[in-house]
């Protein structure tokens, strides 16, 4: 494995030098920049008998998987200290005020001398990384300090057959192999997992948001935007987290419905309501008011008419699919569709572009028949023509939806029992203090 180490060291260090470059001119970067080593310095110091569990993501949207796990942790063991990292500015920024967090703060780059010295003063008992974001170099110390690492929601690496080649599967099986245990987010990626021989135990899982989806839901559908009566009279499309491409085959396509015989609302929502994306689509899209427009009252919606709606804030989309008939998810053809486990949790049938095999629950969903995959404007105006006029359809595409989110329900219970069962278990007590990791310099 030597030449593999030597090789991820060199990308590494090269890495750590554009990042250096890059924050000149890229204000996240900078941030991260100016605190990754702030963060780590002021980091509490741990007391006799105190267990620590560190959580690792690389962004907020893989921290929404461990959120599940670390609430029953804290629920179960509130003296368990919970201890929280990203790569991310945006993951540390939007998190760094998270309840269940005893400290939130920027996981270093992989250079060994960097891992050692944060693992040093973070000192943890457990240590949980989220999905994807697996740095050989800390998993090495950890493991040589016999502390357990654990890995959630586990995607096999998205381009398959390079990770299987000859070449590289050996070192994707090396670096897997640093885990005690492995939870796979499907079984087919705990298969994949599996069939290149690494050793760690692989459990066949689920995402844990999906423990989540159904209390996020009730509180939605209780506390809505927009009243569901005034939306109820005409069949409603939510488009959410949509970029330009998704934008133009969806107002085409709902333009082109609009003209036959039946009749659709679109509450179009885009991933970056920024004025030139929202100037762009209120140049694009007739009939429509902006969300921010409307007072939220009942005279103003009584005059919403048939008009779209366009969405021009953040952090709404979740309450808005509870006005939904179906949804269109956005970003199918970009790089991976975004989330649909949140409208399948709403039992709505969902489309997106055909980029889907790097999310697991998109994935699952179309095999089952509930996520439609469409590959251009023609595709998207069948399905909404056939979603309008075949309820039998539609109902079936949407309780397939449903299904899968409550059969995917329970996993995180089962992790945070694994781990409080870990660390109640005294042979894993690593001891673990400073002189321990500076010893391995």
């Amino acid at each position: 494995m030597f030449v593999y180490r030597f090789i991820y060291n060199i990308i590494i260090h090269i890495g750590n030098l554009f990042l250096a470059f890059k924050g000149r001119t890229d204000p996240k970067i900078a941030e991260r920049k100016d605190n990754v080593g702030k963060l780590l310095a002021q980091m509490p110091i741990k007391a006799n008998g105190e267990k620590r569990i560190w959580f690792h993501a690389s962004s907020m949207g893989e921290f929404e998987q461990a959120k599940p796990i670390i609430e029953k942790i804290k629920a179960q063991a509130p003296k368990i200290k919970i201890f929280c990292s990203f790569f991310s500015p945006s993951g540390y920024l939007n998190q760094r005020q998270y309840e269940f967090a005893d400290y939130v703060f920027y996981m270093p780059i992989d250079i060994k001398s960097k891992a050692k010295s944060a693992i040093a003063k973070i000192q943890p008992d457990l240590v949980v990384f989220v999905r994807y974001d697996v740095w050989l170099n800390h998993l090495g110390i950890l493991k040589k300090l016999n502390i357990p690492t654990f890995l959630i929601c586990a995607s096999y690496p998205s381009n398959v057959k390079l990770a299987s080649s000859a070449f590289l599967k050996p070192f994707t099986r090396y670096i897997y192999s640093h885990f005690n245990k492995i939870y796979a987010v499907s079984k087919l990626h705990g298969d994949l997992f599996r069939g290149i021989g690494i050793k760690a135990e692989i459990l066949d899982s689920s995402d844990t948001r999906l423990d989540r989806i159904s209390s996020q839901v009730a509180k939605a559908r209780s506390k809505p935007i927009i009243p569901i009566e005034f939306t109820k009279a005409t069949m409603t499309l939510v488009a959410g987290s949509t970029w330009e491409k998704d934008e133009n085959l969806l107002i085409e396509a709902v333009e082109s419905v609009n003209k036959s015989r039946f009749r659709i609302r679109m509450i179009l929502v885009p991933h970056e309501p920024r004025i030139e994306n929202i100037e762009r689509l209120r140049k694009s899209l007739k009939n429509h008011v902006l969300l921010s427009s409307l007072n939220l009252n009942i005279e103003d919606f009584k005059k919403l008419g048939n008009n779209h709606i366009i969405v021009d804030s953040i952090g709404k989309l979740l309450f808005l699919y509870a006005n939904a008939d179906f949804a269109y998810v956005g970003n199918g053809f970009g790089k991976c569709v975004h989330s649909t486990s949140e409208p399948a949790g709403y039992g709505l049938p969902i489309a997106t572009g055909p980029n889907i095999s790097g999310s697991p629950d998109a994935t699952e969903l179309h095999r089952t028949g509930a996520l439609e995959v469409i590959e251009n404007v023609d595709d998207l105006y069948n399905w909404l023509i056939l979603m309008l006029e075949n309820l039998e359809r539609r109902s079936i595409q949407g309780d397939s939806a449903l299904k899968y989110v409550n059969q995917g329900k329970g996993e995180a219970d089962l992790i945070s029992k694994d781990i409080l069962g870990l660390i109640a278990n005294k042979k894993y007590d690593s001891g673990l203090d400073k002189k321990v990791v500076e010893n391995e310099k």
